[in-house]
């Protein structure tokens, strides 16, 4: 019996050590943790990684006024100067207690030790501009980086990240604006780091099922292909696959549209659009949920499907490889629903159904006539 792995990425993992998920995905972190002794291994090691980094703080950025306050007291602590305004003189006396000693009031002693405050103070200044300096030039870029959410110039802050599975491999992924995205076997999904406060992006390519948190005034946009979707929060499935983008929709509503196909069409539960070279005029139409959701349910469904598509849906699932004999096999169609669980069970039905022959060899399928 083929089993499909499960697993989850690590972004996912902290945000349950934070309690930042909610009860749906709590649930489904539970069943996860308890499929393996693997899976509680890695939780285990990322709590005792987190316990020692994790929350670990940056080191706040000084005031300037607060320090540069700070520099003037300590030097005049050490000079300890006192200034005195004689009114009927109109001249400053400047007397240094610790670090001169007193002598005679001369015109000599009076320029050395004026010469001797400048020099100090201009030391100070020299000091507090470097300090200053070195201040505004980190100042900036640490408030670059703690609002970058906010500054459509620093996009580039935000890294991408890319989210691939193997053939015989689905990953239950959860976003974190609390989407949940279930990949398909041999897919790939890119988003960000951290969405923006207006806007929701992903990349697909392969066939993934999206349920979005509904976020009125923040669109989620998946671009596969051509082909951009765009909702606000509903449940929908998106196949991008043999030259063709499929979108079906489950639950609520999408809008979509390709570049080559720029209108703009609006797809509502139980409808799909197909978008491919073959065809000109893509409309919505109905759709069977439970045939092109089939795989949610680990099962294979096929309508009037060629050969070689379902074999190559086929090598995908069970992670094989597969030789057509014959060229002329490749375009005889198939319809059917299959359970997942006996590949033995399918390739016989196949066999029967199409009057062929599918021989598996180890790793590999070998499909040739059924005369032979």
């Amino acid at each position: 019996m083929y089993r499909i792995k499960k697993s989850v990425d690590s972004q996912f993992l902290i945000r349950v050590i934070e309690e930042k998920v909610s009860p749906e995905e709590m649930e489904y972190f539970e069943r996860w943790l308890e499929e393996s002794e693997e899976n509680k291994e890695q939780f285990s090691t990322l709590i005792l990684l987190w316990d020692k980094i994790g929350a670990s703080k940056a080191p706040e950025i000084p005031n300037k006024e607060i320090t540069w306050r700070k520099i003037v007291s300590t030097l005049s602590k050490k000079t300890s100067p006192s200034l005195s305004l004689n009114s009927k003189r109109s001249s400053l006396h400047f007397n240094f207690e610790k670090d001169e000693p007193k002598e005679p009031n001369t015109l000599r002693n009076y320029h050395k030790s004026f010469d001797y405050i400048w020099l100090r103070l201009a030391a100070i200044v020299f000091f507090s501009a470097g300090l200053i300096y070195f201040i505004n030039q980190y100042q900036p870029f640490h408030n670059s980086i703690s609002n970058f959410e906010h500054k459509k110039e620093l996009k580039e802050v935000i890294k991408e990240y890319t989210l691939r599975t193997e053939k015989g491999e689905r990953i239950t992924f959860p976003l974190g604006d609390g989407s949940v995205v279930y990949l398909n076997a041999d897919s790939k999904l890119i988003y960000p780091s951290t969405f923006a406060d207006s806007f929701r992006h992903v990349e697909l390519i392969g066939e993934a099922y999206f349920s979005v948190k509904p976020y009125k005034n923040r669109p989620f946009e998946v671009i596969s292909g051509d082909a951009k979707i765009l909702v606000t929060g509903t449940k929908f499935n998106v196949k991008n696959r043999n030259d063709g983008i499929s979108i079906v929709v489950a639950e609520g509503s999408v809008r979509t549209s390709t570049s080559v196909y720029e209108k703009v069409q609006t797809l509502r539960r139980g409808e799909m659009i197909t978008y491919s070279q073959k065809n000109n005029n893509p409309k919505p139409v109905k759709a069977d949920l439970s045939h092109y959701l089939a795989w949610r349910s680990d099962k294979l469904a096929f309508s009037h499907t060629p050969l070689v598509e379902v074999v190559e849906e086929i090598k995908r699932y069970y992670n094989l490889e597969a030789i057509f004999l014959k060229e002329k096999l490749k375009s005889k169609t198939l319809t059917g629903l299959f359970n997942t669980d006996s590949l033995d069970k399918i390739i016989s039905i196949i066999n029967l159904t199409l009057d062929i022959r599918i021989d598996r060899n180890g790793n590999k399928l070998i499909v040739t006539d059924g005369e032979d």
